[in-house]
């Protein structure tokens, strides 16, 4: 790409090294021309949106910031930045704003380059100038619309944060540009945006995102998308002009034609014209009509359309799956890409007539054909539009049975169950056991109380002649709660009358037998498998205690139930844990404990269950609980185990302990590793509490206190470091030692102190330090190991590989936790300063780290945005700076300086004593500015080197205690 002579160019400025040569072209005449270009340009793109009637401070108020950036503040971006920007970034921004404004380009097309401009200009350098290229791709190349590929890029992002392959903002126009080249080379054959940054993804997780995508961007799928747009602005302007005479979904058609047809024209603008018939059903006499719920009418109308303007290929046509014969006439089941299906009339003087599935179509439909899941699925979105009228007459048994939930939901939706029931239930009496079992256990999940009453006679739980299914175990499903009351009385009587035994009655519950290989599929873990709710699990269980006091379950068959396994061979207690059940969690732990009580339960049992793990991270049910911030369900596991301590029967404080540890990789780290404040909180006030009660050691907090230390990993930087880049960069070894060495270095990485400090989570470490304050208070550890204790763990997060590649966040975090430390009386100013400045050159690691010019630049550009303070992140990032009052940049570091010095500290003197002789009612304001300057003391302290800075932190805390006064 040829450079204008106002770019950067380093043949043009050569000199020692690249640095040299930025600052000679930042003080050469070019450098100034570039900068004046920049903004001439930025002005011609406001001109042109102004003019096509935008808003252009919208757009480009991030263009206007990366100028800020790469103009003003030189230490914003780092040199080799400065010079990929200098040269190819300004010469793109030109070229791509030239070619926005040129009369061969359509208005709609650079307007929307526009839109995306202005979000893309804030990210990193290279992403910058990916960004720039592709938005110039699309402006100078027909392969791409704008507007595809944006559609593209939006659904990348997506498929990237549903997947969790996006865990960085930093890194995301990155992982977009990757995943992009390798979509629009598939799709289209479009040559690769080049990309500076090293491959992230494997060939396998591409072409999983190509095939989902692929999958989305069909033609039905498109056009169902906006059917569905179609069908919303049919009802919500139906249901303005209706009021609250009627509803769209049933109304007088000929009493609000006009307006319907008003609807229609509208949308006949944007999507081509609409038949009436696919919005709407009718009666008979077409005079009451009902708002259809199933797009795929609208979508087919849609293809149309866009077929006769010669934007769909000749190739892209239905597939016929079915054909059937009703009342003489041909009918036809046709489906887009198993996304879009419809039925046509074939034949007679209907022929061409298309509508939505039904289930009275359906009936004809073969079973062998939905072997085909996206056929299954498909099918079953196509029957929403079902009338009372046609569901009355369909026979649920002539269904495939994946059909079957879905028909008795709509007959309970339309509100007709009752009468169909009163119709259909003599019929199924006479249908084969499987089929009646199943349609009875379909009925069961969503049926009224009101209905399963009429069930009831027909349903044999127990005796010689059962049905042998599961029909207690499907109303858990049933979100009224009076049904599995109804059916469980129903099963006590019938297990009276039979005088069924346990074997019996445990099969009856659960479907097998009691030493049944299948049973792990049948035990309360398949309960919520399928999200049975809470109540409907403690119904369960409590009906299943109340068998064992009958002595009609044996305690046997309670254990299995409660402690039994999935398929994966994780608990009921570790799969809550994992989706995040909380109250079913709590549940299950109730029953569990009442159980041990009373000695149904063993407390080897019990323990095994609170201390499983779950089979792929082999995280505890206390570490998902405290990963996921789920304060409920740590508040009932910790409450249980500390009172299980308390019972010796049930196990001891040091079992107690281990369960409430949770290493590896520890519930404590996990906390402050996700930022979780308030379970911490609710964790550490529960453990104090167990602890006076005698229900946990001292030695016990302690540990779990001070758990993750260890000498020989956090002893010295080089050592943690070197055994962390040692199993980044190892070679493929077998399973098992690639295991070993990525648990070593997840706990070099996770450390408690060290991972919040790379989250920034400052509320969690306040909240952590406090449980030294309470500790100390209690005298469980002494203050004098707490300094040695920061330090190892701070080693790590004050490395330059780790400041280098974390940047500002450990940094901030870690000023603002030694701080947070200090106003807790844990350090002395002493041993912040030896804590800050530990390192081996002696030189303070702290100075080491903000004398980088990118975190220089970091902090003028946040005291800017702070002053500014506009926009809600700007004033999150200002914030912590605005906690210690920070200069604008570390060449005012001299502040610092001053106020630590005998002058400055004479100098603060006087304020105190100034401020004493101000009326208290007016101290307010005076006292905010002495805060601040206290502030600025406190941070020269920490920095300073000075071997006067004990008797200056002697001083400092004599004046502290005045202003503390005031």
């Amino acid at each position: 790409m040829e450079l204008p002579s106002y770019a950067y160019s380093q043949a043009q400025f050569r000199s020692n090294g690249i640095r040299t040569s930025i600052e000679l072209f930042e003080r050469s005449p070019a450098h100034v021309l570039a900068k004046n270009q920049f903004y001439a340009e930025l002005a011609q793109l406001s001109a042109f949106l102004r003019e096509q009637g935008a808003v252009p401070e919208i757009v480009l108020a991030d263009v206007g910031l990366f100028g800020l950036r790469l103009f003003e503040g030189q230490d914003y971006y780092d040199e080799t930045a400065r010079a990929l920007l200098y040269a190819d970034g300004l010469t793109l921004f030109s070229r791509l704003v030239g070619q926005i404004v040129s009369a061969d380009t359509p208005v709609q097309t650079g307007l929307g380059v526009c839109e995306n401009l202005g979000r893309e200009m804030t990210v990193c350098s290279n992403g910058i100038i990916i960004n720039l290229t592709n938005n110039l791709t699309r402006l100078l190349g027909d392969e791409l619309p704008v507007k595809a590929i944006d559609t593209l890029h939006a659904y990348i992002i997506e498929y990237l944060n549903q997947h969790e392959l996006n865990s960085s903002k930093v890194m995301e126009i990155h992982r977009v540009n990757e995943m992009r080249n390798y979509l629009v080379d598939k799709m289209w054959g479009v040559p690769p945006i080049t990309d500076a940054q090293f491959q992230i993804f494997t060939k396998e997780q591409k072409k999983a995102c190509f095939n989902a995508i692929a999958a989305s961007l069909t033609p039905a799928h498109i056009a169902l998308a906006a059917a569905d747009e179609c069908l919303l602005v049919m009802r919500v302007g139906l249901a303005e002009t209706l009021g609250e005479t009627a509803s769209p979904d049933e109304f007088n058609y000929t009493a609000f034609h006009d307006a319907v047809l008003v609807l229609r024209k509208m949308l006949a603008l944007r999507y081509g014209e609409l038949s009436l018939h696919a919005f709407f059903c009718f009666d008979e006499g077409e005079e009451v009509a009902h708002l259809r719920t199933d797009p795929s009418l609208i979508a087919l109308d849609i293809l149309d359309n866009q077929r006769r303007n010669g934007n769909l290929y000749e190739s892209y046509l239905p597939q016929r799956v079915h054909e059937f014969y009703e009342n003489g006439q041909r009918f036809q089941i046709y489906h887009y890409d198993m996304q879009l299906a419809w039925v046509e009339v074939a034949t007679g003087p209907l022929a061409g007539i298309r509508d939505s599935l039904c289930f009275h179509y359906l009936e004809h439909f073969p079973v062998a054909e939905l072997k085909n899941a996206p056929l299954l699925s498909m099918l079953k979105k196509c029957t929403a539009d079902d009338m009372a009228s046609s569901l009355l007459k369909t026979a649920p048994q002539n269904l495939a049975l994946p059909l079957v939930p879905v028909f008795f939901q709509r007959v309970l939706a339309r509100g007709v169950m009752a009468s169909y029931l009163a119709d259909k239930l003599a019929q199924w009496i006479t249908l084969p056991p499987h089929t009646r079992v199943y349609l009875f256990e379909c009925l069961l999940a969503c049926a009224a109380a009101a209905e399963v009453a009429t069930l009831l006679p027909h349903l044999k739980l127990l005796g010689p002649d059962s049905d042998e299914q599961m029909y207690l175990r499907t109303s858990l499903l049933n979100p009224d709660s009076e049904v599995f009351t109804m059916l469980s009385r129903h099963f006590l009587q019938q297990a009276q009358l039979h005088c069924a035994n346990h074997r019996e009655v445990f099969r009856a519950l659960v479907g097998v037998d009691l030493f049944s290989h299948s049973l792990k599929t049948h035990t309360l873990t398949s309960v919520l498998q399928v999200g049975v709710s809470a109540d409907r699990i403690s119904q369960f269980l409590a009906f299943m205690m109340q068998l064992v006091d009958r002595a009609l379950l044996s305690p046997a068959g309670l254990i299995a139930v409660l402690t039994g396994k999935n398929h994966e061979g994780n608990t009921s207690l570790v799969m809550a844990a994992c989706l995040r059940h909380s109250e079913q969690f709590s549940v299950i732990l109730r029953v569990l404990t009442a159980a041990t009580q009373r000695r149904l339960v063993l407390p080897s049992e019990m323990l095994g269950l609170l201390a499983a793990r779950d089979r792929r991270q082999h995280w505890s049910v206390l570490c998902w609980a405290m990963s996921h911030g789920d304060t409920a369900m740590v508040r009932e596991l910790v409450v249980g185990v500390l009172e299980g301590a308390g019972k010796q029967y049930i196990f001891d404080q040091n079992t107690a302990q281990e369960v409430l540890l949770g290493s590896p990789p520890g519930a404590l780290n996990l906390a402050l590793s996700h930022g979780h404040a308030e379970t911490l909180c609710v964790y550490a006030d529960l453990l104090f509490e167990g602890q006076q009660r005698g229900h946990l050691s001292p030695h016990g907090l302690r540990r779990i206190l001070m758990h993750g230390v260890t000498k020989d990993v956090f002893a010295a930087t080089e050592t943690a470091m070197d055994v962390y880049i040692s199993v980044r960069d190892a070679p493929e070894h077998s399973p098992s030692q690639r295991w070993d060495q990525d648990r070593q270095a997840l706990t070099l990485r996770s450390d408690a102190l060290t991972a919040a400090l790379q989250g920034g989570f400052v509320d969690t470490l306040c909240s952590y330090l406090d449980l030294f304050v309470r500790a100390h208070e209690l005298q469980l550890i002494s203050r004098v190991g707490i300094e040695p204790w920061l330090r190892g763990k701070l080693q790590w997060a004050l490395s330059p590989a780790v400041l280098d590649g974390f940047r500002s966040r450990p940094f901030l975090t870690l000023v603002q936790m030694v701080d947070a430390a200090y106003e807790r009386n844990l350090l002395t100013i002493s041993e912040c300063h030896r804590l800050l400045g530990a390192s081996e050159t002696g030189s303070p690691a702290l100075m080491r780290a903000i004398s980088r010019p990118s975190f220089d630049g970091l902090f003028e550009f946040a005291y800017r945005l702070w002053k500014l303070d506009q926009r809600r992140e700007e004033k999150r990032q200002a914030h912590a700076l605005k906690l210690f009052y920070l200069p604008p940049t570390m060449r005012e570091c001299h502040d610092w300086s001053y106020a630590c010095s005998p002058a400055g500290l004479a100098h603060l003197q006087r304020d105190v004593r100034a401020v004493e002789r101000i009326p208290r009612e007016q101290r307010s304001e005076h006292l905010q500015r002495l805060q601040d300057k206290f502030r600025e003391c406190r941070i020269g302290l920490l920095l300073t080197t000075d071997q006067h800075a004990a008797e200056k932190e002697k001083e400092w805390q004599q004046l502290r205690a005045q202003f503390l006064a005031l």
